[in-house]
């Protein structure tokens, strides 16, 4: 992998995120970040340090805040900080494709890692489902948590590689980071399993065989050998895990949101959204579903024959990636990759919400591993080959910049943002809502009372409309302004 390369797919992403700066305070940035002290000074921060539910993220708004007040505008500070949080997870990403790619390919796939991670880093440091973890604030956790938690896999690969025993203090250190940023980083120890199972590179494979080796019963002994070397190096993994589950439990702070996502899961017990979060995920990754930063995605509407096919489309997936395990190991990889990020997120009705994009951030890496393989391969193929990868590389890279520049235009002003959430979600009452209180914040008053006219329609029980809606036509704002009813 060049410089020059990680430098081009570095100014191509910042570009298309620049048209976003100067964008607000949007949705919950007003609640958590522009009101709270502790995102304010360091002093503030501090005070409430052992309290903050994740004390880095916040850590990291104070440093952007001071940024922003130096420059005159505190959002375009903040948003900064999230850019550069984004370009250096796409480094990273890149750093850890190459390493990947080496260990855990055949051989002549991991001759191209260098090509395969530039490849798989640019996809996702351009796709357009990156941006509400980036140009939306609040969205922070999650790009932090990531950023650490590849990291901490990056250096965790060097450690076991045997560049020194620095690499296995960072990877401890990331792994510890990437908690204190987004608690959901607790995959990360399950990434460095994933890996060590995985992996061609060491000695201990060539004594059960190859995995090219022919025959159900060189490939079932490769398999078994490999999974009890896994075993024996899960304890510093699990033991990390369990003390952090342990902290969870005794944390005044956690157990209260704890707390909060068992009512949660009490009221939701027939809406579970693994399903329909996958099966939006594939979708939005082709690039078949423009970004929203409220997605109307009703897991209840979901008819059982509807769960039924998914179920079996991705049993079937998962069926046969682990077939081509040994020729094609990358798309078992990206699967389980996609599956270890969402999967404990929306396998529990634990959220407010049945979707939220943003934590599709790291998953999108997975994805995009297993199809740079892919390309790859196929410009392998002769002079033909090349010249078709060329070309699809060059349409994926303005289709993605394009969709993704379009995409952080939402991002400018409320206004913009909530009218793009109603073209996707038109009969959403959180989305009118937002919209009509973002109508009224500009003075746009009749435009605000038609679109809460709608939402006080669409659901008549519903509070906020009913308040905002006396307010439109009374033309003055006051009370809750945004809002996320459970």
């Amino acid at each position: 992998m060049r410089p020059v390369q990680a430098a081009i797919v570095l100014a191509l992403v910042a570009a298309v995120y620049l048209v976003a700066l100067p964008g607000p305070f949007q949705f919950d940035d007003h609640a958590t970040i522009a009101v709270d002290p502790g995102a304010q000074s360091v002093a503030a921060w501090w005070k409430e340090a052992g309290r903050h539910v994740r004390p880095l993220t916040k850590a990291s708004f104070v440093l952007t805040h001071a940024l922003g007040e130096r420059i005159g505008n505190v959002p375009m500070g903040h948003r900064i900080g999230n850019l550069s949080i984004h370009l250096a997870a796409v480094l990273v990403f890149a750093a850890l494709g190459a390493r990947v790619a080496r260990s855990c390919l055949p051989d002549a796939q991991a001759q191209a890692a260098g090509a395969i991670a530039i490849v798989a880093a640019a996809i996702f440091g351009l796709h357009p489902f990156a941006t509400e973890a980036v140009s939306y604030l609040n969205g922070r956790s999650m790009a932090l948590g990531t950023l650490l938690a590849a990291t901490s896999l990056w250096a965790y690969l060097r450690w076991r590689r045997g560049e020194g025993a620095a690499w296995g203090v960072l990877a401890l250190a990331a792994c510890a980071g990437a908690f204190m940023a987004r608690e959901t980083a607790f995959v990360t120890p399950l990434l460095w399993l994933g890996w060590e199972w995985a992996r061609r590179d060491r000695a201990s494979a060539a004594s059960a065989g190859s995995p090219g080796s022919p025959g159900p019963m060189a490939s079932a002994a490769f398999t078994r050998a490999r999974l009890a070397e896994v075993v024996r190096r899960a304890a510093l993994p699990i033991a990390i895990v369990a003390l952090f589950a342990a902290w969870l439990a005794l944390h005044e702070r956690y157990d209260a949101l704890l707390e909060v996502s068992r009512r949660i899961a009490t009221a939701r017990l027939g809406q579970a959204s693994f399903l329909p979060v996958i099966e939006y995920f594939a979708s939005a990754f082709a690039l078949l579903r423009y970004p929203n930063i409220d997605p109307d995605l009703a897991p209840r509407a979901m008819s059982a024959q509807h769960r039924l096919l998914g179920a079996f489309v991705l049993a079937g997936v998962a069926a046969s990636a682990w077939r081509v395990r040994h020729s094609r190991p990358h798309w078992l990889l990206g699967l389980l990759w996609v599956l270890a990020w969402l999967g404990p997120l929306y396998a529990l009705r634990v959220r407010y919400d049945p979707l939220a994009e943003r934590h599709f951030y790291p998953a999108l890496w997975g994805a995009a591993f297993a199809l740079a393989v892919e390309a790859v391969r196929a410009s392998a193929r002769g002079r033909a080959g090349r010249v078709l990868a060329v070309l699809a590389g060059i349409f994926a890279a303005v289709a993605l910049s394009t969709l993704t520049l379009v995409r952080n235009a939402d991002y400018r002003s409320e206004i913009a943002l909530w009218e793009a959430a109603r073209r996707g979600a038109p009969d959403k009452v959180r989305v009118l809502n937002n919209l009509g209180v973002a109508y009224m914040e500009a003075g746009r008053w009749d435009e605000a009372r038609t679109v809460l006219e709608r939402a006080a329609a669409l659901d008549p029980a519903d509070e906020h409309a009913q308040s905002n809606l006396l307010q439109s036509q009374q033309r003055e704002l006051g009370g809750v302004i945004w809002v996320r009813p459970p």
